[in-house]
């Protein structure tokens, strides 16, 4: 489970960030509202999936699903990599870790 918790916790830090220089560089409300929603969300899961809640860490894997494949959707529609092609990478790269972190909590 650390290993779950410590990835929610990376990534959400990493979408939170996100979103507000998305808003200092674009002055994009959305994104600041979104990194913000997102972020908040996946740094609140990560502090239950430490402590064992198995719900916490489907919701974090929900929520990363879901901003990989609007980042992709990004990514394609524009074809620039960034951010929508690195957000692609680093929600993908989020949600092996935490699937990892989730399903060998039980192994030796």
């Amino acid at each position: 489970m650390k290993l779950a918790a410590l990835t929610t916790l990376t990534y959400g830090f990493i979408v939170l960030t996100g979103g507000v220089m998305g808003y200092v560089q674009a002055k994009s409300m959305p994104s600041l509202i979104n990194g913000a929603i997102f972020g908040i969300g996946l740094l609140i899961c990560s502090k239950f999936i430490w402590q064992g809640s198995i719900p916490a860490g489907y919701i974090s894997g929900g929520m990363t699903l879901l901003l990989a494949l609007f980042f992709g959707y990004r990514f394609l529609s524009t074809n620039k990599f960034m951010p929508g092609g690195m957000m692609v990478i680093i929600s993908s790269l989020a949600l092996v870790f935490l699937l990892l972190g989730l399903f060998l909590k039980n192994k030796p």
